[in-house]
C-alpha cells in the first residue's frame, strides 16, 4: 500500500500488480479504515464515519478508457459515491469489457454527535466567562483572555453569527461568575472585592442590585434558580444561600452535609431537587476534587445519592441540565499528571451515569507494517477538544460547549441536538456465518427516565434481551438480513434502529 498526502487529503492507494487496466484505485476522503485489499488482488474495502456521506474514488486506467461503476459509464475518472448507513458494493471496470474490481463500503449507523457552529467566534478566546440563554439568545459574559475582562456577547442564530453589547459596567470584569437567568431578567456577580450583583433585561442596560451580597468574595461559587428563588453554594465553603430580589439573601444552612468545596458548574436543579455535582479545591498539590452526588428538595437537608460517580474528580468543570438530564462536561487535573478533560458525561437520576461518547477529534491510524513512517492522523467523529473552564448552555434540543481552556485559549462554538428519545450506539453491520454477533443496543433520553422495554424484528439466530437491548446470537446462512429495534418508555415515546446484517 502507498500513502500520499495532497492538499491536506489523505490519498490512500492501492496498487493493482496484475497488470490489469485498472493500475490504481485512490479513496480522495480519508475514512476510518483505509482502501485495503483482502487476499484477492480485485477486492477492497473501505470503512467510514457515520458522518461521512461520501466517498470520492479515482482510478488510474489506460489512455482513452472509460470508467464503468455498476453497469454505468462514469464521465472523467473520479467516481463520488453517497452510501447510506450498512454495508453496500460496488463494481468498477476500465472499459466495459475490463476486468472487475470490487468495493465494499462500510459506513456506520449515525448516534447524535457534536457538530462545530463556528470554528472562531468573533469574540477573544477566553475561559471563565459567564454563559446565559435568555430571550433566545445565547449570551457570553467576559471571562479570561488571559486577563479578567467585562465585554458581552449574544448570538440569536445558535452561535453562527455573533453580536456585541456593551460591557458590564464592572472595570474588573466577570471571572468564574454566579449568574442566573429569573424574573424576565438576567443576573450576574462580577468580579472584585465586593462581588457585586448585576441585573439586565435586554443585555444593554445594567443596574446594580447589591453593592455587597452578604457571601462576600468567593471563587468558584455556583447558582442556580430553584422554586421561585435564586440559590447561591460552594465557592470554598459549605453554606447554601437564596434570594428573591438579589436585594436580601438568606443563608438556609452554613453547613450543609457535603464538605466545603469550590463548584464551577456544579450547582443545579433538576427534577424537584438542588444538586451537588462534585467539586474541588483549586490548588494544584495536593489535587483535591470529588466525584460525589447530593440532593435536596430545601436546600437544608441534603442526601448523598452517590459517593462516586464514574467519572474522574475534576475542578474547573462544567455542568448544565439538558433533556432532562443532569450533565457534567470537561475540567482539569493536575495529579497524577496534568490534563484537560475532553468527556461528557449525564444521569436521570445522579446514581446511574452514562459517558456521552463521541469519537475525540483525531485518533491515529493502525500500523501498516509495509510503512516505516509514522502514521498519520485521521479526522473522526467531530468533537470539541479537551478543555477546562468551557461555557456550557442548554436550551430545549441543544446543548453548547463554547470557547474554554486546552493551552491555548478557545473560541469555537459547538453544538449536541437531542430531539428526544433516540439510539446511542451503534451497531456491527457484518461477520462471518456461524459466528457470534453481540450488540449492546441502547437508547436514552427519553422525558421520564424509566427503564425502557426493548424488541426485535430480524432473523430468528438472534434474540433480544427487553430488559437490556442487548441482541446476541450465532450468525445463520450468508445474506443480508433487516434488522429493527425498537425501544419504547413507559410514557409512550418510541425509538427504532433498522439496519442490514450482512452475513458472509
Amino acid at each position: 500500500m502507498k500513502k500520499h498526502l495532497i492538499a491536506g487529503l489523505m490519498l490512500l492507494s492501492a496498487s493493482l500488480l496484475t497488470g490489469g487496466e485498472m493500475k490504481d484505485i485512490v479513496a480522495l476522503e480519508a475514512p476510518l479504515a483505509p482502501l485495503f485489499k483482502s487476499h484477492r488482488s480485485d477486492s477492497f474495502t473501505v470503512v467510514l464515519a457515520p458522518w461521512q456521506e461520501k466517498l470520492t474514488v479515482q482510478c488510474s486506467m489506460d489512455e482513452n478508457t472509460t470508467l464503468f461503476a455498476d453497469g454505468e459509464a462514469i464521465k472523467g475518472d473520479r467516481l463520488v459515491l453517497s452510501p447510506p448507513p450498512g454495508v453496500t458494493d460496488h463494481v468498477l471496470k476500465a472499459g466495459q469489457d475490463g476486468k472487475p474490481y470490487s468495493i465494499r463500503i462500510k459506513r456506520y449507523l449515525p448516534t447524535p454527535g457534536w457538530q462545530l457552529v463556528n470554528p472562531k467566534a468573533p469574540f477573544a478566546p477566553r475561559d471563565s466567562a459567564g454563559e446565559l440563554y435568555f430571550n433566545n439568545k445565547l449570551w457570553i459574559l467576559g471571562g479570561y483572555i488571559p486577563k479578567v475582562i467585562p465585554d458581552i456577547w449574544c448570538s440569536s442564530d445558535g452561535g453562527v453569527t455573533w453580536e456585541q453589547k456593551p460591557d458590564l459596567p464592572n472595570p474588573t470584569g466577570i471571572n468564574i461568575p454566579v449568574q442566573y437567568v429569573f424574573d424576565n431578567a438576567m443576573w450576574i456577580f462580577g468580579e472584585g472585592n465586593p462581588q457585586k450583583l448585576f441585573r439586565s433585561e435586554d443585555g444593554e442596560t445594567w443596574t446594580i442590585v447589591n453593592e455587597a451580597p452578604p457571601m462576600g468574595r468567593r471563587y468558584a461559587a455556583s447558582g442556580t434558580v430553584f422554586n421561585g428563588y435564586m440559590w447561591y453554594a460552594g465557592g470554598g465553603k459549605n453554606d447554601v444561600w437564596r434570594s428573591k430580589d438579589g436585594k436580601e439573601w438568606e443563608c438556609v444552612t452554613e453547613h450543609a452535609e457535603w464538605s466545603p468545596r469550590q463548584m464551577f458548574g456544579g450547582f443545579v436543579a433538576h427534577n424537584g431537587y438542588l444538586w451537588v455535582l462534585g467539586g474541588g479545591k483549586t490548588t494544584y498539590h495536593p489535587f483535591t476534587a470529588t466525584s460525589d452526588i447530593w440532593r435536596s428538595k430545601d436546600g437544608i437537608h441534603w442526601e448523598c445519592v452517590n459517593e462516586a460517580a464514574p467519572w474522574e474528580g475534576r475542578i474547573w468543570y462544567s455542568g448544565a441540565v439538558f433533556k432532562n438530564r443532569l450533565w457534567l462536561i470537561g475540567g482539569y487535573q493536575c495529579e497524577p499528571f496534568q490534563r484537560n478533560m475532553t468527556d461528557a458525561w449525564y444521569s436521570y437520576d445522579g446514581v446511574t451515569w452514562h459517558e456521552f461518547k463521541s469519537e475525540p477529534e483525531f485518533r491515529k491510524r493502525y500500523d501498516v507494517p509495509e510503512q516505516p513512517d509514522p502514521q498519520p492522523e485521521v479526522l473522526l467523529n467531530p468533537h470539541w477538544s479537551s478543555r477546562h473552564e468551557t461555557s456550557v448552555i442548554a436550551t430545549e434540543n441543544k446543548l453548547y460547549v463554547i470557547a474554554g481552556n486546552n493551552w491555548p485559549l478557545r473560541n469555537d462554538v459547538w453544538s449536541l441536538e437531542i430531539p428526544g428519545l433516540c439510539f446511542v450506539t451503534s451497531p456491527p453491520l457484518d461477520l462471518f456465518s456461524g459466528m457470534r454477533y453481540y450488540y449492546a443496543a441502547r437508547a436514552d433520553f427519553h422525558a421520564d427516565g424509566t427503564p425502557l422495554q426493548y424488541s426485535y424484528q430480524g432473523p430468528d439466530f438472534l434474540t433480544i434481551n427487553p430488559a437490556t437491548g442487548v441482541l446476541l446470537g450465532n450468525a445463520g446462512a450468508p445474506g443480508r438480513y433487516p434488522i429493527t429495534i425498537t425501544a419504547k418508555a413507559t410514557n409512550g415515546e418510541t425509538a427504532t434502529q433498522t439496519y442490514e446484517l450482512f452475513v458472509q
